[in-house]
């Protein structure tokens, strides 16, 4: 089982999880209604595929270059009070 869940794949959507919850119905919806508006032609059953590779592709930016950052921050913040604080903040 750990070798199943430890596969690359499931790692990596595991990594951008959470980005892609808080972009997905924004993401998905509007570019879908507009893709379908625009380009009639293209099956219905096409629709959702370049949407869920946009929300792929952003979920994958904020979780590398977003999360860091925020976690650094932080951690910044943290410090900071807990120095003004003299380690009342926990």
């Amino acid at each position: 089982m750990q070798r199943l869940w430890g596969n690359r794949i499931f790692v990596y959507f595991g990594y951008i999880s959470y980005p892609i919850y808080l972009f997905h119905q924004n993401i998905l919806v509007s570019s879908i209604v507009k893709i379908h508006l625009r380009f009639n032609s293209i099956p219905l059953v096409f629709l959702p595929v370049l949407p869920i590779l946009l929300c792929i592709a952003v979920a994958w930016v904020v979780a590398y270059y977003g999360e860091p950052f925020v976690q650094k921050s932080i951690v910044q913040l943290h410090n900071f009070l807990s120095k003004k604080y003299n380690g009342l903040v926990s």
